[in-house]
């Protein structure tokens, strides 16, 4: 059958619409697939969230008792902890300003007795820390005295532990300064001679002649001030003396023991010799004999290159006498023939003093 125009133009029209009615039949299908795949999901969410909202999250009744007896029995024991930690600390103490300073200029002086019973470990005008109060004779600021009175009250506990332990000399005491105008006092301190030490007193010198340098002051505006909300205060000293090893030691372990709560913060400490100077010095000949000997070469070494035997002869009984010391000073002694003091060059018989700057706390806790 021969098409016309017209019947292909009909054909080609629908021969579209049946492909666009397929398209879109596939395309409404899969749209339905997908939202019921989406329904069946947000189901599902919905049921995880009503789970959710339906669960007691919070503890039981049963939980939060047992955890009330818990908070009580820890609030027991940290009480017990403060308590114990309490004993025995020395609080402040509340005086006027005239009181606490015949406080001081009365127990300065016990001190430097009781540290100069057996040999002489402190100067006589040695300061403890309070060197601006004792040589000024002005009473501190009312609002310092507590905490001042306390200072002193524990500068003599530390006092009584370095004097038991026996050290050879108490150099300097520090104590952390807290009072109004202290860094101009500091200052003014510093210009005197003698400021670095006890009242009036040099500075210390080293071996080789320079001045030693000194720690610097201790400021803190808080040192020792307990708040409402702390749980501790403290305050920080400085103790510089000299010492053997042994006594440092029983130093460390009087402070370790002590009835105050002490923490050793720094150990600064320096031989005053080495072992090594000493063992040189034993290796060095006598003085002496070197000088003997140089005498012996240098008298006339002609007369020894022209005429021995008559040098010899010629010598002089003092020179001959010079020459038999120094041959006696020359022979060296076997080591097995000295005694045992002379062939020990260092180790624990030859303990050297060392100086020791000692930097400690001593804590206060608060109370109930």
């Amino acid at each position: 059958m021969k098409l016309d125009k017209k019947s292909i133009l009909i054909v080609a029209s629908v021969t579209i619409v049946v492909l666009l009615l397929v398209s879109a039949a596939f395309l409404l299908i899969r749209g339905i697939m997908q939202f019921n795949d989406s329904e069946a999901r947000l189901v599902l969410a919905k049921k995880r969230l009503k789970e959710l909202y339906d669960k007691a999250p919070f503890p039981s009744q049963v939980n939060v008792d047992k955890e009330k007896e818990n908070v009580t029995i820890l609030n027991e024991w940290f009480m017990k902890f403060v308590a114990a930690m309490r004993k025995s600390q020395i609080e402040p103490v509340q005086k006027s300003p005239t009181v606490f300073l015949s406080l001081l200029q009365g127990k300065v002086p016990e001190l430097i007795q009781q540290g100069n019973a057996s040999s002489k470990v402190v100067a006589d005008d040695f300061g403890f820390g309070f060197e601006r109060y004792l040589t000024s004779g002005t009473p501190p600021e009312p609002n310092d005295v507590p905490r001042l009175t306390q200072q002193l009250m524990i500068v003599e506990k530390l006092c009584e532990v370095l004097f038991s332990a026996k050290v050879e000399k108490v150099l300097e005491i520090q104590r952390e300064m807290f009072e109004e105008n202290v860094d101009a006092a500091n200052a003014e301190a510093a210009a005197r001679p003698g400021a670095a030490g006890g009242r009036g007193r040099a500075a210390p010198v080293s071996g080789k002649g320079k001045t030693a340098v000194s720690s610097s002051k201790l400021l803190n505006k808080n040192a020792g001030l307990l708040r409402e909300e702390d749980l501790y205060a403290r305050f920080r000293f400085i103790a510089d003396f000299k010492a053997k090893e042994s006594v440092v030691l029983e130093v460390l372990n009087q402070l370790a023991r002590n009835e105050m709560f002490i923490v050793v913060v720094s150990i600064d400490a320096a031989r005053e010799s080495s072992d090594l100077a000493d063992i040189k010095l034993k290796m060095t000949p006598p003085a002496s004999a070197t000088a003997a000997q140089t005498q012996v070469v240098a008298a006339d070494p002609l007369a020894f290159l022209n005429a021995p035997a008559a040098a010899a002869t010629a010598q002089s009984p003092a020179s001959a006498q010079i020459s038999t010391n120094a041959e006696k000073a020359s022979v060296q002694v076997p080591e097995e023939k000295l005694a045992r003091l002379e062939r020990i060059v260092c180790g624990p018989d030859f303990e050297k003093t060392i100086r020791v700057k000692l930097m400690l706390d001593v804590y206060r806790f608060r109370g109930e």
